[in-house]
């Protein structure tokens, strides 16, 4: 069973994918995201770039839709994205898999939108900006960054993104990745 400070982190992650606050993650959502993260990256709409992007997203939702939609109505709740964390993390060995795929799809992302930056890794920076691709400060996005950010480098390689994604879905109330996602 998910503790309350998981369902705190959990719902607070929701919110910042629920784009159009209507308490449903959808296509609509999937959208505005694609549009967000492409405004600010400055990617054009028309380029390959953006196609691959709206390709990605498109494709994660469809496989979180797979998992956390169980009466297809091709939206998720809050209380059906909960219930899917919930049965997931208690499956053996399964966070150790999504923490490394969460992480190595942001890698991915920012690669992507970012192409002349560091590689495999998150920046203050690129963080910021995918916190105001989902409404959110962008202070809150590079303060996660550098809460995680444990030699202090600048970047946050794999092995503290994994850390920090295990720590965000786990239920420690002092472990830094908490605020991964900004305050909840």
């Amino acid at each position: 069973m998910l503790s309350d400070l998981q369902k705190r982190k959990i719902s607070h992650q929701f919110k910042m994918l629920d784009l159009n606050g209507d308490g449903f993650l959808s296509d609509a959502d999937v959208e505005m995201i694609v549009n967000n993260l492409a405004r600010e990256f400055t990617v054009s709409s028309a380029s390959d770039t953006y196609a691959t992007l709206k390709a990605v997203y498109t494709a994660q939702w469809k496989q979180i839709q797979q998992f956390a939609d169980p009466d297809q109505d091709g939206r998720v709740s809050l209380g059906e994205l909960l219930k899917y964390w919930d049965t997931t993390l208690n499956i053996p060995g399964a966070l150790d898999v999504l923490v490394k795929d969460y992480s190595q799809s942001y890698f991915s992302l920012f690669e992507l939108l970012d192409p002349t930056g560091p590689k495999n890794c998150y920046t203050a920076e690129r963080w910021g900006k995918y916190f105001v691709a989902h409404h959110q400060p962008y202070q809150d996005g590079v303060a996660g960054i550098q809460a995680i950010d444990r030699n202090g480098s600048g970047v946050v390689d794999t092995a503290e993104a994994v850390r920090a994604m295990r720590e965000f879905f786990g239920s420690d109330p002092n472990a830094p990745g908490n605020t991964l996602f900004g305050p909840y």
